[in-house]
């Protein structure tokens, strides 16, 4: 515990052996204010004590965590020592970590945590129950590991200007879930995460919402590698932009990776506007299209990228107007006009869409 001042954390989580029984040291006084059994219990009454926000230091170990975090404060940072620092969850469907407000909140961040969701139908970190009309800012997940969360790692309700960098998403069924019901959603960056899955029906980055007034507005993913382990899951898709209530704008992709699954697929009946698919690279199994818009799509791009098809067929673009299709070059594949899965990109319904200078092998 030496190596954790006054000034670096307000409290300092640890185990006094394997399974419990836990301790919330306060990082002031060096006494010990909180243990149990249950590591849920005691760090939410160490975030309770605080007259303001603060740092809650994880130690080590493995956390069995039964009930959740309730967190209601601002700039709170919760902080483990890497993979070793294990956070084992059997709570059922309830959240692990729960950010809550009658208030906005702002300033929270995740890092060097371990969650395991053994294979609870649970989330953990969510922003859902956030008060209406009341928004996340500044939210930072990083360098942290999601493992086997049945309902999804993270999932993220009027979220903005928030930032997910260098985790590792692990057969969870929704890596990142952005949604927003009653406010705006916009503003997020999520970079050079991981995101693998073994079964189908999995998303990596879903995007929805059911308010029409409401918009989701420069999404990036930037520098991600998305990969499904098994080349038999055509139903597992990177990132799902359904658009079938609140409106979709200026999703941005730059410098992913995406192998065995399908990389992008955007529809509904509302507005979808201004994607910008460049500079990455994928590898398909032929059991999904790579690229697919469908309906309302408008002004959008696919640039600079390298396709690279284990079956024949590249395009496929059916009743889409002011549709530009130059400099690709297309190799050792027959281009087509059918809607067929092994085609890199299925335009369907489409306005003003530029595909251009991408290398299809």
């Amino acid at each position: 515990m030496s190596s954790f001042t006054k000034s670096e954390a307000s409290y300092i989580i640890y185990s006094g052996s394997a399974g419990g029984p836990y301790f919330a040291k306060n990082g002031s006084t060096g006494k010990v204010d909180y243990s149990g059994s249950d590591v849920g219990f005691i760090v939410s009454s160490s975030i309770n004590s605080m007259l303001k926000g603060g740092k809650i230091a994880f130690k080590q170990g493995k956390y069995y965590l039964s009930s959740t975090v309730t967190i209601q404060r601002n700039s709170m940072i919760f902080e483990g020592e890497g993979v070793t620092t294990e956070i084992s969850y059997s709570g059922g469907s309830i959240p692990v970590f729960d950010i809550q407000s009658g208030a906005n909140l702002t300033d929270i961040t995740f890092r060097h945590l371990y969650f395991n969701g053994n294979n609870q139908a649970s989330k953990a970190i969510t922003t859902e129950n956030l008060t209406t009309q009341k928004r996340m800012r500044f939210l930072t997940v990083e360098n942290c590991r999601f493992e086997d969360f049945e309902t999804g790692s993270l999932w993220l309700k009027n979220s903005e200007l928030c930032r997910f960098d260098n985790n590792d998403f692990v057969n969870d069924t929704i890596s990142i879930m952005f949604y927003g019901d009653d406010y705006y959603c916009g503003n997020n960056v999520i970079s050079r995460n991981f995101f693998m899955h073994s079964s189908n029906n999995n998303y990596a980055v879903y995007v929805s919402g059911s308010a029409v007034d409401k918009e989701f507005n420069n999404i990036v993913s930037k520098d991600n590698h998305y990969y499904a382990n098994e080349t038999n899951t055509p139903d597992h898709v990177a990132i799902f932009l359904n658009a079938s209530g609140s409106q979709i704008r200026d999703f941005i992709c730059i410098g992913d990776r995406s192998e065995n699954c399908s990389y992008l697929e955007a529809s509904g009946s509302n507005i979808i506007d201004a994607i910008n698919i460049g500079s990455c690279w994928f590898m398909s199994s032929g059991s999904r299209p790579t690229v697919t818009f469908r309906s309302n799509v408008d002004r959008s791009t696919i640039h600079d990228n390298i396709f690279r098809m284990s079956t024949n067929g590249t395009g496929s673009f059916d009743e889409s107007l002011n549709l530009e299709f130059t400099l690709n070059r297309i190799i050792n594949n027959s281009f087509t006009m059918e809607n067929s899965n092994t085609t890199a990109i299925v335009l369907v319904d489409n306005s003003n869409t530029i595909v251009k200078d991408n290398l299809m092998l």
